[in-house]
């Protein structure tokens, strides 16, 4: 998301590559933490921040910001919320 943010703003229009693979994984991600049922189906089995060996971490919806940038998406921003401040230095924040 990150790369293609910047690449966005300089005319490559990579969040529409892929058939807009990158706004159905925003539309997907906070449906998946709704409904964990979705990821373990399409995984083919139970994942392990679903079956509580794991906890998401600030740093993992980091790629968010970059997507919220130039798009509107409401349910994103909701979901990554109680995760603020997002923070990734691979993605350069600190």
């Amino acid at each position: 998301m990150v790369s293609a943010a910047l690449l966005d703003d300089d005319g490559y229009s990579l969040f529409e590559t892929g058939d807009g693979g990158s706004h159905r994984v925003v539309e997907f991600t906070p449906r998946a933490f709704e409904n964990p049922e979705l990821v373990t189906e399409a995984a083919g089995e139970e994942q392990t921040c679903f079956a509580g060996d794991d906890e998401l971490a600030a740093f993992e919806p980091a790629w968010a910001d970059a997507y919220l940038s130039p798009f509107e998406a409401p349910e994103l921003t909701e979901f990554v919320e109680e995760y603020r401040p997002l923070d990734n230095t691979e993605l350069g924040t600190a």
